[in-house]
């Protein structure tokens, strides 16, 4: 979600006497907090099916995978982190749209 083009656009049709825009632009950024929540919900289930096919192996003491398998649980666990980040800012988001 290119927020930078939207925003452009969103401006132009400000500018012409469109008078949505606060609004707009809260709705665009929850649309774009959504698709990247869902893109990280994906990428921490391929990694966790990653590490599940890798964990069998390195109980027979694989060091390359044990490395691997830290390396995922790092990024997965960076990626949690982001999306209570981006759940914080939705919900945020949500509470705006409601008032």
């Amino acid at each position: 979600c290119d927020r930078n083009i939207v925003y452009c656009h969103i401006f132009c049709l400000h500018s012409r006497g469109t008078h949505y825009l606060p609004f707009t632009i809260i709705l665009i950024d929850w649309v774009c907090f959504s698709e990247q929540i869902k893109e990280n919900n994906n990428t921490i289930r391929n990694l966790t099916g990653e590490y599940k096919k890798i964990k069998p192996d390195c109980r027979e003491g694989v060091r390359a995978q044990l490395e691997r398998m830290k390396q995922l649980c790092k990024e997965r666990k960076n990626l949690y982190q982001k999306q209570n980040d981006l759940k914080g800012q939705k919900q945020q988001i949500e509470r705006a749209l409601e008032r």
